[in-house]
C-alpha cells in the first residue's frame, strides 16, 4: 500500500517536471525569436534540453521496476509461533510470507520452497542473504548456519545456556540457477533448539 502510493506520487510529479521544465525554457525564448526558421531551431534546442533533463531525471528515481536483465525478488519466510527445532536439521515447514519476482511483470514462478526450506534463484546474479532466530534456554552453543549447495557460507550462533538469545546474519552471494540456498541447525545437542514465538524473529 505505502510503497505503491509512494511511488506513485513519485511518478506523477516526475511526469510533471518536464512540462515544467519546458514551459520555463520556452517562455523566455519566445521573445527572442523573429522567425519561423528561428522559431524551428529553438523548439529543436529545446526539445533536445528536455530529453536530456527527462533522462538525468529517471537516473535520480530512487524507486527500482525490475528489467528482464535486472528483477526485483523478493522472499521472506517464518516458522510458525510455537515452533521448537532442536538438534542438527535443516530447517524446513516455513510459513511463506512473500515470494516475489518481477521482471517486466510480476512472475508467477515461486523460488522458495517452504516444505524443503530452498531457495534457488531464477536469474544468474548477487542475493543479499539475511537470516535470524532465537535460540532457546539451556542450549549449549547453539549454531545456524545458511548454506549454498551443502557448503557453509555464513552462520550465527548462541553459547548462552542460561537465557533466550536472538541473533542473525547476511551474506551477499553469487548465485546461479542451479544453486540452492538453504538454512541448517548444526548443533548435535537435544536442547539445541530454535524456538519460534509470535513475535516472529
Amino acid at each position: 500500500g505505502i510503497n505503491a502510493e509512494y511511488m506513485g506520487k513519485t511518478q506523477s510529479v516526475l511526469t510533471m517536471l518536464p512540462y515544467l521544465v519546458l514551459l520555463g525554457v520556452l517562455a523566455p525564448s519566445q521573445a527572442q525569436v523573429n522567425t519561423v526558421a528561428a522559431l524551428g531551431a529553438q523548439v529543436s534546442a529545446n526539445a533536445a534540453t528536455v530529453g536530456t533533463l527527462q533522462t538525468r531525471m529517471a537516473g535520480l528515481q530512487r524507486t527500482t521496476i525490475g528489467t528482464a536483465l535486472s528483477p526485483v525478488i523478493v522472499v521472506d519466510a517464518t516458522l510458525s509461533s510455537g515452533t521448537t527445532k532442536c538438534g542438527p536439521q535443516t530447517i524446513t515447514g516455513w510459513t511463506e510470507n512473500i515470494d516475489y519476482y518481477y521482471t517486466t511483470a510480476v512472475q508467477t514462478s515461486s523460488q522458495f520452497t517452504p516444505s524443503t526450506g530452498i531457495f534457488i534463484a531464477p536469474i544468474l546474479g548477487y542475493y543479499k542473504i539475511c537470516s535470524s532466530a532465537r535460540f532457546q534456554q539451556g542450549g549449549n552453543s547453539v549454531d545456524m548456519t545458511i548454506l549454498k549447495d551443502g557448503s557453509v557460507v555464513a552462520a550465527y550462533g548462541n553459547a548462552l545456556q542460561t537465557d533466550w538469545r536472538t541473533t542473525g546474519v547476511c551474506t551477499i552471494q553469487l548465485l546461479t540457477t542451479t544453486n540452492q540456498i538453504s538454512l541448517r541447525l548444526q548443533s548435535g545437542g537435544s536442547s539445541d533448539c530454535v524456538q519460534e514465538t509470535s513475535y516472529l524473529y
